[in-house]
């Protein structure tokens, strides 16, 4: 603004300075006169100057220049000046609005990046407050909770128990007779390679029925599975002098395994939510199987081949004690409850064992036979197990869980019989018992087989508050 005020000011001076209303005569010699022209005539111009009224004649005179154009010229001059300096001011003055109102909108987003940051803070400071109310509340109802909880020695619930699972089974009434076999073959002077193939699958059901009172357990539970299982054996021996060789393929199906247990639990260490709760009680296990034996075989020293078909029911019984330790340790994750366990147990029993054999053969003579052998006798079955389970607490009485048990037992003989039903002279007879009777004894100290099963389940518990 104030340089265009200086420069307003130097063009009125200019425009003050100038001469008022002055004519102008260009004369052939170069020279001019300024002045006012007041009359002319066809040969004369008369022109007013400073020094008087002066007569100049036109024969002189190359040009004249009036006052007006001048005037005019200088007017548009003036105007132009005038314009130009207008529009630069509007510049100015818009380039200066434009400044303000830049400043403006830059004080208006700090003014608003301000209250942002303060909202903000707000925020976090109510956010902050919220959270630590709500770990308050939570505490407070931890704490009510636990209070409103039943003291353990206080409680009084059944629990009903439901679930499925499957099984991998090697069944250890299948593993003593497979220790028979190749006993036997050993006995005779040969040997025996057997091959089995791993089980498949088992379907589990299992039941359950609990009774907690105070800080005691009370729980009967029961499983049943069936499955099914393959293998082969090449076995070479000598029987009566002649050696003999044969090779077998067997499909046992099904194998039924039913447990039942009772158990007496009891808490007797509490830290927080750590639980130590030993246990004790009787186990009951019987193992059922059916198998379908067919061999083909070969006499080294004597032109005779045979083909068996053999049926064969095995099973076993055993009943004992089961003793061992529970640690349970629950988590809670917001609202909601898991719960993890690990048990460690043993299992020690008493029991008996069968295999029944009922055998077809044909021999490339044309002769056929009826044979059988029974095998019985009382076992010891021991070994450990352990389970660890994961649990989710839907509500108060519904919780929903899953687990996995490794159990390993091995079989043993205590006592042994062994009879067989042959169809030959009273000779064959005679030697053929006498045989068994030694056979019989070498099997009884050498027999012995490993069960193990390995079992995946989930499993629902219902609690019924008793009042």
């Amino acid at each position: 603004m104030r340089c265009v005020a200086q420069k307003l000011t130097i063009i009125i001076v200019f425009i003050l300075a100038a001469p008022l209303l002055a004519d102008t005569i260009y004369l052939a010699n170069g020279t001019n006169i300024d002045g006012k022209i007041e009359n002319q005539s066809a040969t004369d111009v008369f022109i007013r100057t400073p020094q008087g009224l002066r007569k100049i004649s036109k024969a002189q005179i190359r040009r004249i220049e009036y006052d007006s154009a001048r005037n005019k010229q200088e007017e548009l001059r003036k105007q132009e000046e005038l314009r130009r300096l207008e529009e630069q001011r509007k510049l100015e003055e818009q380039k200066r609005q434009q400044l303000e109102q830049q400043k403006l909108i830059e004080q208006q987003r700090l003014k608003e990046e301000a209250e942002r940051k303060k909202l903000e803070e707000q925020k976090k400071a109510e956010e902050l407050k919220k959270a630590e109310e709500l770990k308050k509340t939570e505490e407070q109802k931890k704490d009510q909770q636990r209070k409103d909880q039943k003291p353990s020695y206080r409680q009084n619930d059944l629990n009903f128990r439901g679930g499925l699972g499957v099984q991998h089974v090697r069944a250890g009434i299948l593993g003593l007779r497979n220790s028979i076999t190749m006993i036997g073959s050993e006995f005779r002077g040969g040997f025996a390679d057997r091959k089995d193939r791993s089980a498949d699958l088992s379907p589990m059901l299992a039941l359950g029925i609990g009774y907690n009172y105070g800080r005691f357990f009370l729980d009967l539970d029961g499983s049943v599975s069936q499955g099914k299982a393959s293998g082969r054996t090449y076995a070479q021996f000598t029987d009566k002098g002649n050696e003999f060789a044969y090779q077998s393929a067997e499909l046992h199906d099904p194998i039924r395994s039913t447990v039942i247990e009772l158990a007496l639990r009891a808490d007797v260490y509490e830290a927080g939510y750590f639980r130590v709760r030993p246990f004790v009680g009787g186990r009951r296990h019987l193992m059922e199987t059916k198998t379908d034996f067919r061999s083909f075989g070969l006499f080294a020293n004597l032109p005779v081949t045979t083909w068996t078909q053999t049926e064969i029911d095995g099973g076993s019984t055993s009943k004992g004690v089961i003793g061992g330790f529970e640690f349970l340790m629950p988590f809670q994750f917001g609202r909601s409850y898991v719960g993890m366990s690990l048990l460690l147990g043993y299992y020690s029993g008493r029991g008996d064992a069968f295999i029944d054999e009922e055998s077809k053969a044909l021999l490339s003579v044309g002769e056929f036979r009826l044979d059988g052998m029974r095998y019985t006798g009382d076992i010891a079955v021991r070994g450990p197990y352990a389970a660890l389970r994961g649990s989710y607490l839907v509500n108060e009485r519904l919780t929903l869980a899953a687990g996995f048990k490794y159990e390993i037992y091995e079989y043993r003989f205590v006592s042994f019989e062994l009879s067989n039903k042959y169809n030959g002279s009273f000779n064959d007879v005679i030697q053929n018992r006498i045989q068994m009777a030694i056979f019989g004894d070498y099997i009884f100290d050498r027999t012995k087989a490993r069960e193990m099963i390995k079992t995946v389940d989930f499993s629902a518990t219902y609690r019924l508050p008793l009042r």
